[in-house]
């Protein structure tokens, strides 16, 4: 399969954004591409390189968890999407040059990521979250 760069840049930003699923990513990047998860493990394959990176912040947190709260997307999605963004060149966890606000965000990213070692998300826990994100 043959996919522009751009066709490329614009799946990455549609899953970071929750407007497509892992499914999709996978139909239109085609079997070059695998991202994997056998139970707590994820594998990710081939990524294509995507210069400058997607730029992730506050806003695509505090979004999926809105997308989470309403019903859109179930915890199990979140978290593929979590490790996703953590694991994947594609994807600029905060500013470079905000290490306060990276920091931040990976830490929220990874305890969406890893329940089994932070717990589940409770509804108090998304409160938590949506605090720190405000702030």
């Amino acid at each position: 399969m043959n996919i522009s760069t751009d066709s490329v840049r614009r799946l990455f930003e549609k899953y970071a954004n929750l407007e497509i699923g892992l499914a999709d990513m996978r139909d239109g990047l085609g079997s070059s591409w695998s991202f994997e998860r056998s139970s707590s493990h994820y594998s990710l394959g081939l990524t294509p390189v995507i210069e400058p990176p997607i730029l992730i912040g506050p806003n695509q947190l505090k979004h999926a968890l809105e997308v989470l709260v309403a019903g859109r997307i179930d915890a199990a999605a979140l978290q593929d999407w979590a490790n996703l963004l953590v694991l994947c060149d594609a994807y600029q966890i905060g500013r470079p040059s905000n290490s306060d606000e990276r920091e931040m965000l990976l830490t929220l990213l990874h305890a969406i990521a890893t329940p089994e070692v932070h717990g589940p998300l409770t509804v108090q826990r998304i409160e938590n979250f949506r605090d720190l994100l405000e702030k």
